[in-house]
Parts: C-alpha cells; sequence; structure tokens
C-alpha cells in the first residue's frame, strides 16, 4: 500500500498529517504548528543541539530512543515513531521529571537556553542505558553546547541519574505506545505539496520505479548537510527520496570475515556494532 499521510505517535495518541510539506523542517513544526516552544533554534544547521528532541522507535518488539537535531531534520521523519519534546518530561501534576530536576539540583543550567536539549540528550541516554559511565554522559550530550556553565555540573548532573528510580511515565505508558506503533502499518510513502514530492518506498524494487520517473530526485538517508539547503541557502528541495525504510539498505553482517554495512546504516548504529572489535 501508499499513502500520502505521516502517521506518529505523540501524546499516547496516533497524528495524522496528510501531504505535509516535504521541506518543513520538524523544529518548525513544533514550534509553529503544535505551538510547543520549549525546543528552540539556536544554529538552524545541527551544531548547537538546543533543538533536541526524542524519537522512540519499534525495534524487535521494543523502543529504542534516539536523540535528534529538529532544525536538520524534516517533519517526514516522524513517520511510525513516538515523539517525545521537553513539554512531555512533566508529569501530569507538573512536577519535573528526573533529568529536569537533576539538571536543577546540581545547578546545571545558567541562562537556560540550551538546557531543553540537554535534557532531551539526557532523558535518551537515561532510556538506552541501565547504567552509564562519564564517557557514555560525555558522549551522549556531544552534540549540544552551552557557553555558561563549563559543562561540569551538567555532568555531575547526568551522573546522580545512576542512583535514581527510573520508574517515570513513559515506563509506565510503554505497552501502549508499542501497542500505538503496531497500528501503524508499513507502507510506502509518496507525498506531493504544491511543486514539492517526498517518497519513502520500503523495496529497492520501488526504489528503482520511483528513481526512473524522477531521476533528478535527491536521495534523503542522515540528511545532516541535505538540510542546509533549506535552513540556510532558503531553498527549495523539489523531489526527494528517503532511503531510510528499506530495511535491504539498512544492515550490518558479518561474512567471510568481512562486515557488510547497507548504505543507508547509520554511523551511530555502525559505532555501536564495531566497538565490540574496538571497544576503544
Amino acid at each position: 500500500m501508499t499513502s500520502n499521510a505521516i502517521k506518529f505517535v505523540w501524546n499516547n495518541k496516533i497524528f495524522k498529517i496528510d501531504n505535509p510539506d516535504p521541506n518543513e523542517t520538524l523544529l518548525n513544526f513544533i514550534r509553529l504548528k503544535i505551538k510547543k516552544t520549549g525546543t528552540k533554534e539556536g544554529c538552524a544547521e545541527g551544531g548547537c543541539g538546543a533543538c533536541t528532541v526524542v524519537l522512540a522507535e519499534l525495534k524487535k518488539n521494543d523502543l529504542t530512543y534516539k536523540a535528534i537535531n529538529a532544525c536538520i531534520s524534516f517533519v517526514t521523519i516522524l513517520q511510525g515513531k513516538q515523539l517525545i519534546i521537553v513539554e512531555d518530561l512533566l508529569n501530569s501534576k507538573g512536577s519535573l521529571h528526573p533529568v529536569q530536576k537533576a539538571m536543577v539540583d546540581y545547578h546545571g543550567s545558567q541562562c537556560g537556553f540550551c538546557t531543553p536539549g540537554f535534557v532531551m540528550s539526557l532523558f535518551a541516554m537515561q532510556k538506552n542505558y541501565s547504567s552509564y559511565s562519564e564517557e557514555n554522559i560525555k558522549d551522549s550530550i556531544s552534540g549540544n553546547l552551552c557557553r555558561c556553565t563549563g559543562y561540569r555540573p551538567i555532568v555531575d548532573a547526568a551522573k546522580s541519574l545512576n542512583n535514581k528510580n527510573r520508574s517515570d511515565k513513559f515506563v509506565k505508558s510503554k505497552k501502549k505506545i508499542i501497542s500505538l506503533l503496531k497500528k501503524i502499518k508499513p507502507e510506502n510513502i509518496s507525498i506531493k505539496n504544491r511543486n514539492k514530492k517526498y517518497f519513502a518506498p520500503r523495496t529497492i524494487t520501488e526504489l528503482k520505479k520511483i528513481i526512473k520517473d524522477y531521476p533528478n530526485s535527491i536521495f534523503l538517508s542522515g540528511g545532516t548537510d541535505l538540510s542546509l539547503i533549506v535552513t540556510k541557502e532558503r531553498k527549495d528541495i523539489d523531489n526527494i527520496i528517503s532511503l531510510s525504510s528499506i530495511n535491504e539498505l539498512n544492515f550490518i553482517e558479518e561474512k567471510n570475515e568481512h562486515i557488510v554495512v547497507g548504505s543507508a546504516t547509520s554511523l551511530r548504529e555502525f559505532e555501536l556494532f564495531i566497538k565490540k572489535y574496538y571497544p576503544d
């Protein structure tokens, strides 16, 4: 099946966007469309981390959490995922999430502009590690810049989380989120918004058909440079083909004493894989 809509989970509900603008950044969607302004724009090029949000994705019947830069991600990245922004961390009674409280207790914020991004990066770290070393912490916030604190109190705040109860509202709602994500069926995406088109095929066969019909399309995988055409050069990208849904291009396997890496595999996934051979 082919769909012209993006479906994702936010606030424990499934949302649908019909024919979204393929050039709209996730940051603009969050701030301008759903009117949540805790996520900040600092650089518009993925360099400062003030715009960090978290996406939860279903893999092998469990959730994996990834901190991303919303300023260089297009809104189409939401397909089939759960969106978590800094406002979502508060519980129903308005009390702070343990990550937020640690930043307060250890004075990890001064001017505060970068704080939402740090909080979201540390939130993703807390979800992905059962315990974490200083190396894990520094790696997790390596994409976040702070010009006030000198980082030490932020690292101290993160270290304190090792001793905190991890049972937050996301743990309690995990089964529901998994159930909702399973309701979003995998399908080819074909979006047309004015003169702009976006395709997210699920097989190489479908990919070949799209390339034949739209030979001047630009491939989107990580997108860390591609999105700057929109955010910095202020130009439109007419035809985009996303490779992120093609399982045939997203794999790492060991074969005949070689490591074979699919062209859509992220650097982070490869880094985690290769650490068992080169831990340092």
